[in-house]
Formats: C-alpha cells, structure tokens, sequence
C-alpha cells in the first residue's frame, strides 16, 4: 500500500518545493529527509541548476515534526505533511 506524503522545503533559496514520499519506506525522520534532499537534487541536476545545487549540499535539514506525528496526520487544508527546514538551530 502507498502511504504518500507531501513534504516541502522552507529555506530562502528553495523554499517551496514540495516532493511526495512514501512513507512505507521510512522508519524515521532521517529517511524522509534522505528522500526528500535526493530528489531535491535530482530536480536540481536535471535542470542544471548546478550553484543551486551545490548550495543545497551544504546545507544541515531538519523537520520539527515528530515522526509518529507525521504518520498519523491527515490530509491538513494546505496538503502539507510536513516542512523541511534549514534555517535554525534545531
């Protein structure tokens, strides 16, 4: 079964983009964030935004959401699951 999620980045160069992740791929916040960064990169590297996407590698994401919380969230009004955050000490 495919449990999708919507995920989207909140940082001053890419904030915005949203990505779909699986959630019965993950065990973890880690693995929803390798996903969501990879195709992140993906999108940059196809569309040759090679400065953005050398940004993007040195940035630290996080998202505050507990894991358990994203899981058990239903669709909210804006179709966000979650934000993938890199602009504060976390």
């Amino acid at each position: 079964m495919v449990n999708f999620k919507t995920f989207q980045f909140s940082c001053e160069l890419i904030g915005g983009y949203r990505c779909n992740i699986d959630l019965d791929d993950c065990k973890s916040l880690d693995d929803i964030l390798q996903m969501s960064v990879s195709l992140l990169k993906s999108f940059l590297l196809t569309n040759n935004l090679y400065f953005l996407l050398e940004k993007v590698e040195s940035f630290k994401y996080h998202i505050h959401d507990l894991f358990e919380d994203i899981l058990n969230k239903e669709t909210p009004s804006d179709n966000i699951h979650g934000y993938i955050c890199n602009h504060c000490e976390h």
